[in-house]
């Protein structure tokens, strides 16, 4: 993050071990007990929308793939790993915000949630759906309490999604935005910079 004293190698380490590394550990855990009809919300936001953060057009082809698997969704984020490492990072398209750990694992929290949705519609449960939502610009400490939103503002998109009445045909798979608009999170545009 901004101003973060860690060194960028040691936030992307970090981040992503708990922005991405971690939910997918939780879903492998949660996913078996999900029942028929349930809903799964993964909290995102702007910085982990594609269009937007990834400069790169070759490497948002790759993360964008519609056969994308787990597997090279991993690859791709120990090959940032690498990429900063090495310093070859804004060679190779990632982010150069002054947020890039915490841009890359929104983005592959994004990806996952779409590699997810590939996989409930093969599920014998029916009608299991998963979203990803940008909550917006929330006042909290992550953000030194600059966002314009309070706290219940930011609930109000989550909620929406967690909420979904059975067997709805939209949002599904989708990027939704704090207004609860879906947005392309592989062409974009964003509807605002929060």
């Amino acid at each position: 993050m901004p101003g973060a004293p860690e060194p960028l190698e040691l936030q992307v380490v970090e981040t992503l071990k708990t922005n991405y590394y971690a939910l997918k550990n939780v879903c492998n855990a949660l996913f078996p007990l999900l029942r028929p009809h349930a809903r799964v919300v993964t909290l995102s936001s702007s910085a982990g929308h594609l269009k937007r953060m990834v400069p790169g057009e070759e490497l948002r082809k790759k993360i964008a793939d519609p056969d994308l698997t787990e597997e090279k969704l991993d690859q791709l984020m120990q090959d940032f790993v690498r990429d900063v490492k090495d310093g070859s990072y804004k060679e190779k398209g990632w982010p150069t915000v002054p947020y890039t750990a915490y841009a890359v694992s929104k983005v592959a929290a994004s990806a996952l949630t779409r590699i997810q949705h590939q996989r409930f519609l093969k599920d014998p449960r029916e009608d299991i759906v998963i979203n990803h939502v940008h909550p917006g610009y929330v006042d909290t400490d992550l953000v030194g309490h600059q966002g314009p939103l309070t706290t219940d503002q930011g609930a109000v998109a989550p909620v929406y999604a967690a909420l979904l009445p059975a067997n709805c045909k939209s949002p599904r798979g989708d990027f939704i935005w704090h207004t609860k608009e879906i947005v392309d999170w592989v062409n974009g545009p964003c509807p605002s910079a929060w």
